[in-house]
């Protein structure tokens, strides 16, 4: 897999473990006996899709979609923290604004997907990513259940650090060689 793969996967893996009321974050809210409302999946999904819907508003050059992947990961990196915390309301705000920021990074992704996969790679890009981020959002799992939901967020968070700096690393868009 190339750069760009390992690093949506990184992005995709901590996405499902976390904001998305996933294992990670469960384990996190029953360690500290936290019970989240019937409708919080509700609204962690119409978060996501508001953040997909906002990139086409927000994102309308390459230079801004890297921008905007960099700066989302970073913000997603440290806001993840804010759960080795003690719940306070900042959770509440944050299971809304993680979701929304996952949005914004996988309308980017697309971005990349459409633009810079050949017709003949699309179906292995897309098989990668999925195969790569469930594997590390089943690591994630098996941390937090098996070990300790603090280790595993902040594993987490390690991931998203790996990512943003693969982000970095990587050509911008105008330097592509080979691409459509």
């Amino acid at each position: 897999p190339d750069t760009a793969t390992i690093y949506f996967s990184m992005f995709f893996a901590w996405m499902l473990a976390v904001p998305f009321l996933g294992q990670v974050l469960s384990a996190r809210m029953l360690e500290l006996q936290i019970f989240a409302s019937p409708t919080q999946t509700s609204i962690t999904l119409v978060a996501q899709f508001s953040g997909l819907v906002a990139a086409g508003y927000f994102v309308k050059t390459s230079t801004a979609i890297r921008r905007m992947i960099i700066t989302t990961i970073g913000a997603c990196m440290l806001l993840t923290l804010v759960f080795l915390l003690p719940y306070s309301f900042m959770w509440d705000i944050l299971m809304i604004v993680l979701p929304f920021a996952g949005g914004l990074v996988v309308a980017c992704w697309g971005y990349y997907y459409q633009s810079y996969s050949t017709p003949s790679q699309k179906l292995q890009v897309a098989a990668n990513i999925i195969i790569l981020s469930n594997i590390g959002m089943i690591l994630l799992n098996v941390i937090a259940v098996n070990l300790s939901a603090s280790l595993s967020i902040s594993i987490s968070v390690i991931m998203l650090l790996w990512s943003m700096v693969l982000c970095i690393r990587q050509k911008p868009f105008d330097e592509f060689v080979g691409g459509k």
